[in-house]
């Protein structure tokens, strides 16, 4: 099941990636880099909203794995139920919260072009927000039965029919609000079709209001794994959702706009990598509860190193082609944006994705409360190191700040798997990470150096040249 998982998951965002491109390109040239900007800003505030989410989805797919091995149908029919309850409470205070940050939108945007209302704009970002969270309960099972192979082709067939609706629709009408109508429709549609899904595969699960409760004891561990959640998820929360902002508030949002056409090229081969790893977590939880910890970390090693190869190869690959791409295939010159800049964005996202392994076998061991201290900690340093470096350095500033504040915490998280989960010394771990990273840097500037030796090819010939050699 987990190879299903692995596979149909990797072409489903494969897909999807190809799709979206397409229509991000056709949303640059008809739109600009202003309605980009906006695009990214609100997206960051929605994520620090995000936070009131707490980590919950892991906790309970957590908590799903051994009832589902028993097939305890009682026990998930309590989980579940709760479940519903506490979204239908944070999609409220998702909601109000969200109206309470919007007076303060003109101080972020007055130096805005956008004609558009930004408050019409804002409350569309927020009520996508809002409904991403409905009908989301019982799909829990789904991901907990390794069944996620379901989720990703649900969400891949939405996600196509969507994007070229949008197309459509900005290439006819020049305006960013039919767009954004669109993407609130089609994502509650998904949800909708995935909540249907789980009540035809798990009939169990149809009437969830006879449910019993959730006992004291079970509710008392699992507000115990939330604890440690919501400081992790603030930690997220502070590493993706704050660098817009203060990109916006040094710069403008139409600089906003340029550096996202980077990062979103980043974040897809990032995204497709993470969802193949993520696909793997319920079969690891799995081997957690059905073996002992040596044979996981053998499991957990295997996945790591191939991880890191592969981070390895796309952190070479991207930092010498990606603005050969963006400014010489892809756009223009309005959005070259400087070496330094993207050698730090793909160092970044490098050392995300290397560490989302670790994240995933952390999570399916259900050791969520150990990292809180440091992951709080780490919020904070990367909003002050923003500020700080950001206001002396501009972007790169930035995004060193979110470096050192991820690196922190990788670090850490690796030595909570070792401690908690493993129970054995982490040395000979550490070396060989080591080697990987020292590996990479001398790799990708290797290339570099190559590359700076060839004469100088132009356009998409002398790109895939590029690629070649």
């Amino acid at each position: 099941m987990g190879k299903k998982n692995l596979i149909i998951t990797f072409w489903c965002q494969l897909g999807y990636i190809f799709v979206s491109f397409i229509c991000r390109t056709v949303f640059t040239y008809v739109l600009g880099a202003e309605y980009l900007g906006i695009n990214g800003l609100f997206s960051n505030v929605i994520t620090i909203l995000s936070f009131v989410e707490l980590g919950l989805g892991n906790a309970m797919v957590y908590k799903l794995y051994k009832p589902i091995k028993d097939n305890d149908t009682n026990s998930i029919r309590i989980y579940i139920s709760f479940y519903k309850h506490v979204y239908r409470i944070i999609m409220t205070i998702v909601f109000f919260v969200g109206l309470a940050l919007a007076p303060f939108l003109d101080k972020l945007v007055s130096n805005s072009n956008v004609s558009t209302n930004i408050y019409l704009l804002y409350f569309l970002f927020l009520l996508d927000t809002v409904i991403s969270y409905a009908y989301v309960f019982r799909k829990t099972i789904i991901i907990a039965d390794q069944k996620n192979y379901i989720i990703e082709s649900y969400t891949l067939s939405f996600n196509i029919a969507m994007n070229i609706i949008q197309m459509i629709i900005v290439a006819i009408t020049h305006a960013y609000i039919p767009y954004l109508i669109v993407k609130i429709v089609f994502d509650l549609l998904c949800n909708v079709a995935l909540d249907l899904r789980s009540v035809n595969d798990y009939p169990f699960l149809r009437n969830l209001d006879s449910s019993p409760k959730l006992s004291d004891e079970d509710k008392k561990e699992f507000y115990a794994n939330i604890k440690g959640l919501f400081i992790e998820k603030m930690a997220a929360v502070s590493f993706s959702g704050t660098d817009n902002i203060f990109i916006t508030m040094f710069y403008n949002v139409s600089m906003v706009g340029i550096v996202s056409q980077y990062t979103m090229i980043l974040n897809a081969f990032n995204l497709l990598l993470t969802k193949v790893y993520g696909a793997l977590t319920a079969s690891i939880g799995k081997l957690n509860v059905e073996e002992n910890s040596s044979f996981v970390e053998n499991v957990f090693i295997k996945i790591y190193f191939t991880n890191a190869l592969i981070y390895g190869l796309l952190f070479t690959g991207m930092a010498n082609l990606l603005q050969v791409f963006v400014v010489d295939i892809w756009l223009n010159d309005d959005y070259f944006l400087g070496t330094i800049p993207i050698l730090l964005m793909t160092a970044e996202v490098c050392i995300r994705g290397m560490h989302y392994p670790v994240f995933l076998v952390r999570s399916a061991l259900g050791l969520f409360a150990q990292l809180r201290v440091v992951a709080l900690f780490c919020a904070f340093l990367n909003i002050v190191l923003d500020f700080i470096l950001g206001y002396f350095w501009g972007i790169s500033g930035i995004i060193v700040a979110t470096i050192v504040s991820r690196g922190i915490v990788y670090i850490t998280d690796i030595f909570v798997v070792y401690k908690y989960g493993f129970k054995c010394s982490i040395k000979n771990f550490i070396l060989i990470v080591l080697r990987c990273m020292i590996n990479a840097v001398v790799i990708g500037w290797f290339a570099g150096y190559i590359i700076k030796l060839l004469p100088e090819f132009k356009g998409i010939i002398g790109f895939g040249l590029y690629i070649i050699i």
